[in-house]
């Protein structure tokens, strides 16, 4: 069989190219591959002759890259983290960071699979916080967890004269940490801060005291400011009357002088509330009031520890009475906080409200199948999710389960039959996984040279995998396909030939893209 190119280039490969056939050169080795059917002559044929074709698979995707982040948020302390670069030894790669906490990151550039190091500085605010890492075109999220809400005074206690008068508290705290104040008694008022969130300050007043020293206390956030005012000062009793001295008597004997009375003793004042423990919806709003029992002439001040939770009744009272208070939308997961009411601690739970989603939401693999392979959730801290539901040929292999914003890293096996799609579940998500198929075919025999008469039983296998589907056809109405003109996997084709009643003829059937040949004699006229 003669086969030529015409170009140098295709010469010094010693193949030739004949009419009808296709080529193309890899993009990858810069191997020629011949693809589709080969003209084989037919002078020399003196009876029946097979040859078997195959169909090459697709070539792989060049230079596939996969990022492989930490498993879970970094500490608001921040710290060190990595990120897994896969991809091939040829394939070259910067890496940059789009947030400026993403510190120190390196390397910034390479070639092939490696890892690339980075510092998180710490996180000032008490809200969570998300970067980007970008590995040439692709991006992985790196998140932070929020900074703990702490709050501190610039002052812890003051006094004050009886006349009263105005004072300043600065208030410290991180940025999205919310406070409101509250005052434990009705003389000693705040005239500007009433709430704030992250750093503030607090003015507040005392009026003029006519009585005697007092305390007062102001919560702002979970601290307190104590205000001690001196009392009125004493105006002194004018002295007695003296009587003029009467004439002398004789001294009576004295009467015994009668004892003091005892002060009266101070009340005991005990505390109770009822009920301890509330749990309350992730929406803002009030909850149920609390029921005070103490003695009538007990006071008592109800106080929020929790800059969520705000106490509307008033900062306290004597005796019997109630509390009520309300909180703020919760956008995170379940957490609890806590009033101070008479001395007693009661407990505030609120549900989660917590929202997910994930990135991307589905994925193509070649294929070869592979590794590497991550899927982003981003959920408040304290939302716990799962990935599940995945099918035989998908593997979670970290990230399984998790809270708040997350990674989850599987595997796909490799493709040996036709194209497939599946989904699982990610933070209650669908994620879709499509793959390739890696179906090749061949048929034999290719070619078959019969006598005028026909054949009535002839076959044609076909080879290929699992689940790739093919089709015959006949383009010739004297050859007849006798079995199913489709399938799936291997198979056998059983075809007919009528006789021939004229001139020598050929015909074609198309079996899986592959083309199987027929030549029949003539009649002998």
């Amino acid at each position: 069989m003669g086969i030529h190119f015409s170009s140098g280039s295709d010469r010094t490969m010693g193949i030739s190219r004949n009419k009808g056939e296709r080529y193309r050169r890899s993009p990858r080795h810069g191997a020629l591959l011949i693809v589709g059917w080969m003209a084989i002559g037919t002078a020399a044929c003196g009876g029946a002759t097979a040859v078997s074709s195959v169909a090459e698979g697709p070539s792989p995707v060049k230079c596939p890259v996969t990022l492989t982040g930490p498993s879970a948020a970094m500490t608001a302390a921040g710290g060190t983290g990595t990120i897994a670069v896969t991809t091939q030894p040829e394939c070259a790669w910067i890496a940059k960071a789009e947030a400026s906490w993403i510190l120190e990151l390196a390397p910034t550039s390479g070639q092939g699979s490696a890892e690339v190091h980075f510092q998180a500085a710490p996180n000032p605010d008490a809200v969570a916080r998300q970067a980007m890492v970008t590995v040439s075109d692709h991006r992985l999220q790196v998140t932070q967890e929020p900074a703990e809400c702490r709050f501190s005074l610039a002052i812890a206690s003051t006094s004050m004269g009886p006349a009263g008068g105005a004072n300043t508290a600065s208030v410290t705290a991180p940025k999205g940490c919310r406070w409101e104040v509250t005052s434990s008694a009705p003389w000693l008022t705040f005239t500007s801060g009433a709430a704030g969130d992250g750093n503030g300050s607090v003015g507040f007043r005392a009026a003029a005291n006519t009585g005697g020293p007092r305390t007062g206390v102001l919560a702002i956030g979970d601290q307190t400011v104590t205000i001690t005012q001196q009392g009125a000062p004493t105006v002194p009793s004018p002295g007695p009357v003296r009587p003029p001295s009467p004439s002398p008597q004789p001294a009576p004997s004295p009467d015994p002088s009668p004892s003091p009375i005892p002060p009266p003793a101070p009340a005991q004042c005990d505390y109770a509330i009822q009920p301890a423990t509330q749990t309350v919806g992730p929406e803002a709003g009030a909850g149920s009031p609390i029921a005070v029992s103490t003695g009538a002439e007990c006071a008592w001040t109800a106080v929020s520890n929790s800059s969520w939770i705000a106490v509307t009744s008033g900062p306290g009272g004597t005796g019997n009475g109630t509390a009520t208070f309300r909180v703020d939308q919760n956008s995170g997961g379940s957490r609890s906080g806590t009033l101070t009411i008479g001395g007693r601690t009661f407990t505030v739970t609120q549900s989660a409200s917590c929202s997910f989603s994930i990135d991307p939401t589905s994925y193509s693999a070649p294929a070869s199948g592979g590794s590497g392979n991550t899927v982003a959730v981003s959920a408040p801290a304290g939302c716990a999710w799962t990935a599940a539901n995945a099918p035989s040929w998908i593997a979670v292999t970290s990230g399984a389960s998790g809270t708040g914003a997350g990674t989850v890293t599987f595997t796909v096996n490799r493709n040996d039959g036709g194209a497939r799609t599946a989904s699982m579940t990610v933070a209650g998500q669908t994620f879709t996984v499509s793959q390739a198929g890696a179906c090749t075919y061949s048929i034999d025999p290719t070619r078959l040279t019969v006598d005028r008469r026909g054949v009535k039983d002839g076959t044609v296998t076909v080879t290929t995998a699992a689940g790739c589907s093919w089709t015959a056809v006949s383009s010739a109405n004297w050859i007849d396909i006798k079995s199913a003109d489709r399938g799936a996997g291997s198979s056998v084709v059983k075809f007919q030939v009528d006789e021939n009643k004229g001139d020598a003829r050929t015909g074609t059937m198309t079996i899986a893209g592959r083309t199987f040949t027929v030549e029949q004699s003539s009649n002998g006229r």
